[in-house]
């Protein structure tokens, strides 16, 4: 028993030991990490005169460095004088950052997470309306505050029979459904540098009847990634002529914005939403006039783990029957 009891403790010494030398091994690579990203971001910084909009712009679009299980978060800011940014590494619970001071620091930026994620962020966005009421054929240049590296979603509500063209290098998110006398469809992409000039959207026909909005954010992963939920539609019962519902959606990321888009043909102008359950109310672009009764409402709120996002209900303040359509998209955070 004696040594047995001894064995016990060696084992014991013996696993503490290891730990620690673990430990020490992975704040050395995690630390060696954020000196290389340092370096150049810094390069970056004095060559084109601002640190890159995302890690994976840095060198000439070849990125950073990053050990096996290392995940970064940045965080960057061109307008400040000096110019700011700052990077978080995670690998298992090892967690640092720098910044433009150069010293890899225990702990995480403002605004990260120690779980190597950080959730997408909402940025802008843009009403269309007043564009696609003009001609059936559009061409618009919606590029001009947003990032390098953005996320970019725009959602159109119209009377058309058939789809849109999808605009040039853009992902259909939704081709076409249509819903009544409603028809919507949804594109996304990531904001890349070539993303400068104009890009065309062909109603096909009657674009005097549409709505549209653009919309963008940042942190959010490749589209390919990102999760649509299914459409939920009004029924025509009584209780559904105010309420369009938006099923819930099943995220595959920690720290995942849920969009939530809720679409209306109206019978009657209405100026804004009556409530909104579910999610955060984000805009509201009514009709522009009597004639075109398109609405677009969107919503966004945070999962924090993965799992199902919360059902989404938006009321509107004058009934309708079938011409309601509503959804869900899940945006997981970008990592490197």
């Amino acid at each position: 028993m004696i040594v047995i009891a001894v064995i016990g403790i060696l084992a014991a010494i013996t696993i503490v030991a290891f730990n620690g030398v673990s430990n020490r091994a992975k704040v050395a690579l995690v630390t060696s990490d954020l000196d290389a990203v340092s370096k150049k971001l810094i390069i970056d910084q004095t060559i084109n005169g601002g640190y890159p909009a995302t890690l994976a712009a840095t060198d000439g679009g070849k990125g950073v460095p990053a050990s096996a299980g290392t995940t970064y978060q940045y965080t960057v800011d061109n307008t400040a004088n000096p110019q700011t940014f700052c990077v978080t590494a995670v690998n298992g619970s090892t967690v640092y950052y720098i910044n433009e001071s150069g010293t890899p620091t225990t702990g995480t930026c403002a605004g990260h997470s120690s779980t190597g994620y950080t959730t997408p962020a909402i940025g802008g966005y843009t009403d269309l309306t007043p564009i696609f009421s003009a001609a059936t054929s559009l061409t618009i240049s919606p590029f001009g505050s947003v990032p390098d590296g953005a996320w970019m979603i725009i959602v159109l509500a119209y009377t058309n029979t058939t789809a849109p063209t999808t605009p040039a290098g853009w992902t259909t998110l939704i081709s076409y459904d249509h819903t009544g006398s409603m028809s919507t469809s949804v594109y996304a992409k990531i904001k890349t540098s070539s993303d400068t000039g104009s890009m065309t959207i062909t109603l096909n026909s009657a674009g005097n009847t549409a709505s549209g909005a653009f919309m963008w954010g940042t942190s959010a992963d490749a589209v390919s990634s990102w999760t649509l939920g299914s459409i939920g539609k009004r029924d025509g019962t009584t209780g559904q002529q105010y309420i369009t519902t938006t099923p819930t959606v099943t995220t595959t990321a920690v720290q995942s914005l849920v969009l939530s888009i809720s679409n209306e043909r109206t019978i009657a102008t209405e100026a804004d939403i009556t409530s909104l359950t579910g999610a955060t109310k984000w805009f509201f672009i009514a009709q522009p006039d009597a004639n075109k009764l398109q609405t677009i409402t969107l919503s966004y709120a945070a999962l924090n783990s993965v799992g199902t996002s919360t059902p989404v209900t938006v009321t509107y303040p004058n009934p309708q029957t079938l011409n309601g359509i509503a959804f869900q998209i899940a945006l997981p955070p970008f990592h490197q």
